[in-house]
């Protein structure tokens, strides 16, 4: 199973947006995905499950059979969620990890959406994924957040997880017409510390759209919508920058 987080240290870039884009795409192109939710928040969870009975807090504590903690090819989210940093500081970051394979679960993905910060739950995911992808909109405040990220990652790489790998930088939120835009896309290309996707996500008022209406993205009701076009193309992108063969759309 190939684990990948969608980590941001800074807020309101699409993060969960793309972790859903990201299981929604491989999904559509044949492959089996689980999951993960672990933020507070629970917007993933919201979009995918919200009648989870159990969640990320039960499978680590051990509270219930861990499979049973899957529901809908999804490990829960929530506030039952507000108790896990300390966990992790009382616990090795690889449990997440342990407590998964409990489960004896089969998916070719894992996919695993992260709160908006560097703390023992973000490092606890980074400890047991194989990538990390790292959305950022054009801004400045949000690079910072970027690099804050990569030091995490490469401290976890160091010190627990030697596998790790950044899969690349994705832009969102993109404006091409926007001068500052494309002058903030060509300097995250020249960075020596992360790769840039080539892919890149314009705004769109259809992902909006479909999250309210719980519609799959990829739907033809919003498969002609900027953002849909970026982001199937951004799930073609991680397929080959893994290494792994097309499976048929």
């Amino acid at each position: 199973m190939i684990t990948i987080s969608i980590c941001a240290q800074k807020g309101g870039v699409s993060k969960t947006t793309t972790a859903e884009a990201l299981i929604l795409g491989l999904k559509r192109l044949g492959y089996s995905v689980l999951a993960m939710d672990l933020d507070q928040q629970g917007n993933l969870t919201s979009y995918l499950n919200p009648d989870a009975k159990y969640s990320v807090f039960d499978l680590v504590y051990g509270k219930v059979p861990a499979k049973d903690c899957i529901e809908k090819d999804l490990i829960a989210g929530g506030l039952g969620l507000r108790y896990l940093p300390e966990y992790f500081k009382e616990n090795e970051l690889t449990e997440l990890g342990n407590a998964i394979k409990r489960a004896k679960v089969d998916y070719d993905f894992l996919i695993i959406d992260t709160p908006p910060a560097i703390n023992t739950v973000v490092l606890s995911a980074m400890a047991n994924s194989d990538y990390i992808i790292m959305p950022t909109e054009p801004t400045k405040d949000a690079l910072d957040g970027i690099m804050k990220t990569v030091q995490a990652c490469d401290a976890t790489k160091a010190k627990i997880n030697p596998k790790l790998k950044i899969l690349g930088v994705l832009l969102v939120k993109y404006k091409e017409r926007y001068t500052l835009h494309k002058q903030f896309k060509e300097a995250l290309a020249a960075s020596k510390k992360f790769k840039l996707f080539n892919t890149v996500i314009r705004e769109s008022q259809a992902i909006n759209s479909a999250k309210t209406t719980n519609t799959d993205f990829f739907s033809k009701q919003f498969s002609k919508a900027n953002a849909v076009v970026d982001y199937s193309a951004f799930v073609d992108e991680v397929v080959d920058k893994i290494g792994l063969k097309k499976k048929s759309k």
